[in-house]
């Protein structure tokens, strides 16, 4: 039963370090993939876990290049709710 116990533990301990700050959850699934003529190469799929958006990539610029552009969209919407703008819908 120890491994429970510490299992809870180090539950615990992280969710008394939840930044208090909203952050984004992506998965990341890699593979190595073998090329016709002989070479692997490392493949990717990135997704956002709200949203559910994936991408495929094959290099690390296009995975950074895709977080970026995720990330300013969820900021862009996040600015244009009522919430944002220190106020609550159907106040004047």
């Amino acid at each position: 039963m120890a491994k429970i116990g510490s299992w809870q533990q180090a539950n615990a301990n992280m969710d008394a370090h939840q930044p208090s700050h909203p952050s984004h959850l992506f998965t990341l699934r890699l593979w190595l993939e073998e090329l016709d003529d002989g070479r692997k190469e490392w493949r990717g799929q990135v997704r956002h876990v709200t949203s559910g958006e994936a991408r495929y990539f094959r290099d690390w610029q296009t995975l950074v290049e895709h977080l970026k552009v995720v990330l300013a969209c969820v900021e862009k919407a996040k600015e244009k709710t009522p919430e944002s703008k220190g106020g609550q819908e159907g106040e004047s």
